[in-house]
């Protein structure tokens, strides 16, 4: 869907088919917005909708004499509303408009409030607005009054500089360039804060002129704080769908609630428990990562928002998941450098963490528009990288501190349930925010590519054991290789064979590199970046026709070409792209691996370095690994404590100071201390 925005010689010009987003519909060409908080008395009124011209294509829909276009946005009313928008508010007391009271603000008026038809004048299009609309607003304090009414109408104006909101995404008035429906839209509502609606006037199937942009303000005007699915005040929700109220089986709550619960479990348990196997850094491993995804969560509700230029925060499930992974990326992280940090230093670091993998991520889809599904290259080859950066600002190992890099029946059985959670919800998780064929593909091949490095994990293990056992560490290595690995190519046309054949390679490889060099981090995410490149070079429109464009969206023809126009016939959502060739698309793959490499390491050395200054207490050599250094245990309580009470003890000290009633504290290799007390009588 294409949007030309015109200079003054022409009009606001919008390619639009009416099935192909969900904000636009035609109604007799009126678009309306029903979006803000209810009020429960019935004489007064609901919201009120702010709208203003696009004067060029007012001018061009008028069949009355009008002024000379110019480019402009200006004030068409300030309209108190009722959400069913089938009656207008009853009016308080018609009076006629008196110019003297508003002469303060009348020259402003006259540049943000013209009348454009010549036949009817400021003074009879001011009246006009006053005695209908400006008369019911007196229920409210800000807008009670001639002045105010029209005070608070400038004071919106000059709140919504739209045209510089569409001048920063790159949308300028002009009579050949086409500009993508989605990108003006996003460039209003990202700014707004909120659902808009637009009034066109309707010259053919494919093409129609903006006239009027309407915003909607709740009667304190403020803006809803939720997006418009979860918003309460929206009046599609308190309407059945059969009278025109919105669907509930249609909200994406309904779509992405088991995504939504996938992620948590994955994130908490899967990811938390496969950090479990240090027997005395159970606690740490999995406590902490509580801590740090619901920390990192927030903070990316937050920063999500900055990088998708948006003035205002968007909270809803979609947001919520994209944070989620996020936060699933700064545990991974941290679990190259658990037991060598207190919580005081991991929480530094996956706060800066968060900011830099956002803004990384943002050069490659945004700047570089790599392909990149699932993760395996922003979000795991990241990670893993910047935990690496950190883990070489601190200590070696050394001889006594490797004994604590045990594992017990225990931690070993947590390793187990990771990677059963794992390989069961991997696969949806990488799908969470694809439909049709696209899901179907990524579910597949992620789905193969995990069956496959599972059982080269059992037979590494089995070759690479004297007595032929097999290893706990070597399967979830590689199940999360498998994963891993296939995530970036996980949408494309890959066969079910390469699908298997990347999770055999990365699960060998992994586990090479584990068994000879004792660390295979990173490995999966940089076969990943590879595999994209690669498969970005022999992908072609034959193989995958129009859909191509949906996967790589640089490739797709550039604006105003005829290939686009003809693609868009068929799929309207295409956005223009750069035309980029297959080999093109190959270096932007391999060279996003790089710019990944570099800012992860970079990033993770100098987090490092800030986090190890003395001030922020790092551990001490005989407290690394230990899960007492943080933790109050249950067998510490049960050490110092017993089966008394404070009070039982403290008494009996009292009266003879009978030291035999308390038990001894035991060192940490479970033995009492070998001390000598003597009775105090």
């Amino acid at each position: 869907m294409n949007v030309m925005l015109p200079s003054v010689t022409n009009v606001f010009s919008i390619m639009l088919n009416n099935d192909n987003h969900p904000t636009i519909m035609k109604e007799d060409g009126v678009m309306l917005i029903l979006l803000c908080s209810h009020c429960n008395c019935p004489e007064s009124f609901d919201l009120f909708v702010f709208a203003l011209n696009w004067i060029p294509g007012f001018c061009a829909s008028s069949r009355q004499p009008t002024l000379k276009p110019f480019e402009k946005f200006t004030i068409h009313g300030l309209w108190p509303s009722f959400e069913d928008s089938t009656r207008d508010p009853p009016r308080q007391q018609i009076t006629q408009l008196n110019l003297n009271e508003i002469s303060p603000i009348v020259h402003e008026l006259e540049q943000k409030w013209p009348s454009v038809v010549i036949s009817k004048g400021n003074k009879w299009f001011w009246n006009y607005e006053w005695t209908k609309h400006g008369t019911a607003a007196a229920s409210v304090a800000e807008t009670r009054g001639q002045l105010n009414y029209f005070k608070k109408a400038i004071e919106l104006y000059d709140s919504l500089a739209v045209i510089l909101w569409l001048d920063s995404a790159g949308i300028i008035p002009s009579n050949i360039t086409f500009y993508d429906l989605s990108k003006v839209i996003d460039a209003v509502e990202g700014n707004f804060g909120y659902k808009t609606r637009f009034r066109c006037y309707y010259t053919s199937m494919d093409t129609s002129y903006l006239i009027e942009i309407k915003f909607c303000f709740t009667k304190n005007f403020q803006r809803p704080h939720y997006v418009e699915d979860a918003d309460g005040s929206n009046p599609a929700h308190s309407l059945a769908a059969r009278v025109g109220g919105k669907d509930p089986q249609k909200n994406a709550i309904e779509k992405f609630l088991h995504n939504f619960n996938d992620g948590q479990i994955f994130a908490l348990i899967g990811i938390g428990l496969g950090f479990n196997h240090i027997r005395n850094y159970c606690f740490n491993s999995f406590g902490l990562s509580i801590l740090i995804f619901s920390l990192c969560t927030q903070f990316a509700l937050l920063l999500h928002n900055v990088f998708m230029q948006n003035n205002h925060i968007f909270i809803g499930i979609e947001e919520i998941m994209w944070a989620q992974k996020i936060s699933i990326a700064v545990i991974v992280s941290i679990g190259s450098f658990h037991g060598k940090c207190n919580p005081l230093q991991i929480i530094i670091a996956s706060l800066i963490e968060v900011p830099i993998l956002m803004a990384n991520k943002y050069i490659g889809f945004k700047i570089m528009k790599v392909a990149d599904i699932g993760g395996g290259i922003h979000l795991y080859l990241f990670a893993a990288h910047f935990g690496l950066g950190i883990s070489t600002m601190f200590w070696k190992y050394n001889d006594s501190r490797k004994r604590k890099l045990t594992s017990d029946n225990c931690s070993e059985l947590g390793m187990l349930i990771s990677i059963v959670l794992m390989y069961g919800l991997w696969p949806g998780l990488n799908a969470a925010f694809s439909r049709g064929d696209k899901k179907h593909r990524i579910v597949v091949n992620t789905y193969l590519s995990i069956c496959s490095a599972c059982v080269m994990a059992f037979a590494v293990s089995s070759l690479s054991d004297r007595k032929n056992r097999f290893t706990i560490k070597h399967l979830h290595i590689a199940v999360i290789g498998g994963a891993v690995s296939v995530s970036s190519v996980a949408d494309m046309m890959i066969t079910p064979y390469f699908a298997l054949l990347i999770g055999l390679v990365s699960a060998l490889s992994s586990l090479l590199f584990f068994i000879f060099v004792k660390s295979a981090i990173g490995i999966p995410g940089i076969l990943a970046g590879f595999a994209s490149a690669i498969f970005a070079y022999i992908s072609s429109e034959k193989q995958y026709g129009y859909s191509l464009f949906q996967i790589f969206v640089a490739r797709a023809p550039t604006a105003n070409s005829s290939d686009l126009h003809e693609i868009l016939s068929y799929l309207p959502d295409i956005s223009a792209g750069e035309g980029r060739t297959n080999y093109q698309q190959f270096i932007c793959q391999i060279a996003y691996v790089g710019v990944t490499l570099l800012i992860a390491i970079l990033g993770g050395c100098l987090t490092g370095l800030i986090i190890r200054q003395p001030f922020f207490e790092p551990l001490k050599s005989e407290d690394l690994f230990e899960d007492n250094v943080n933790w109050v245990l249950p067998s510490e309580e049960e050490e110092y404590f017993g089966n008394e009470s404070y009070c039982d003890i403290e008494s009996s000290m009292d009266t003879e100071m009978n030291l035999q009633s308390l038990k001894l504290p035991q060192q940490r290799n479970g033995k009492r201390k070998n001390e000598n007390y003597r009775d105090s009588n």
